[in-house]
């Protein structure tokens, strides 16, 4: 009838606000996907080591780190031109978490960093998806304002995931 009333109110915040606030995502990779080697030395976790850093190297420079300067770069570009083609950037950034997770839950890691290397591949993987939720900030506002807030949460259980491994891997070596 075009009118609305105080419940058709109510159902549309609510509705608004289920969507704006994404449920958790569900971490792809368990336990059972990690390959563990079979010996757990200084010498291995430090290979481990250095071969997420070669494979955070690559992927960094595929666009990781990147993508709040896309964002910021397409609301000004978009204010001023009305155009958002560089939001596309923002797929290929969130492919490329989920891409360095795939090959990361594939990296033998040591036991005593199993946890810790199945915490940062599910925050990088949980990180590429909020990535590509983020590219539609202007065409679908809440949509896109919900893959920033999942960013946020993610990409900080990313860092602080890093953090703890780094201090995993030096608190074994110093025990030995």
């Amino acid at each position: 009838s075009g009118q609305i009333d105080q419940d058709t109110i109510n159902n549309f915040g609510s509705a608004l606000g289920q969507k704006i606030v994404h449920p958790e995502i569900v971490d792809k990779y368990t336990e059972s996907d990690i390959k563990v080697t079979p010996t757990d030395t200084a010498e291995k976790r430090e290979q481990y080591y250095t071969t997420i850093q070669d494979l955070f190297g690559l992927y960094t420079e595929k666009g990781l780190g990147d993508e709040v300067d896309i964002v910021n770069d397409g609301l000004i570009n978009y204010n001023n031109t009305g155009k958002v083609e560089i939001y596309n950037e923002l797929v290929t950034i969130g492919q490329a978490y989920q891409d360095f997770a795939s090959r990361a839950i594939r990296t033998p890691v040591p036991r005593s960093l199993m946890l810790y290397h199945l915490k940062m591949t599910n925050a990088a993987n949980n990180t590429g998806i909020s990535v590509a939720n983020m590219k539609d900030v202007i065409n679908d506002p809440v949509l896109g304002v919900s893959g920033i807030s999942e960013y946020q949460k993610y990409s900080d259980e990313l860092v602080n995931a890093v953090d703890e491994l780094e201090t995993a891997i030096v608190d074994t070596s110093e025990e030995e």
